[in-house]
């Protein structure tokens, strides 16, 4: 009976953290579309799960930046996290909708502390 309790208490503890996790990305995402989208005229948006990787270096990030100017998808004075990348990165896609009924989709890098944006890449739909 105890063991049950215990498990139950577990599940339910990591069941609240996720959650948390998942509204503070979401909200770090839209601030950084708000902010630096070239093209921000946003209608809805749909947030995937957070998960985690451990795959994105530093070479990754910076061809990601440097594709996302190329592209004008961000504004040139757009504000990323650090450079150096080493170990987990969260991730999490958002797929949105323009004014003009375009869709467009972005898979979002962020540091473990849901501080800042490392990286974003633009997502076929």
């Amino acid at each position: 009976m105890k063991k049950s309790i215990f498990l139950s208490s577990v599940f339910l503890s990591l069941l609240l953290i996720s959650c948390g996790q998942k509204h503070d990305a979401e909200k770090l995402i839209s601030n950084f579309l708000d902010n630096n989208l070239v093209d921000n005229d946003i209608r809805e948006k749909t947030f995937s799960d957070i998960d985690s990787t451990f795959y994105i270096n530093d070479s990754i990030v910076n061809a990601m930046r440097t594709n996302a100017r190329t592209n004008r998808l961000v504004k040139k004075e757009a504000q990323y996290g650090t450079e150096k990348v080493s170990g987990k990165l969260l991730f999490m896609s958002v797929k949105y909708r323009k004014n003009d009924g375009t869709m467009q989709k972005f898979t979002f890098y962020m540091d473990p502390e849901l501080e800042e944006i490392v990286a974003f890449k633009q997502d076929a739909i």
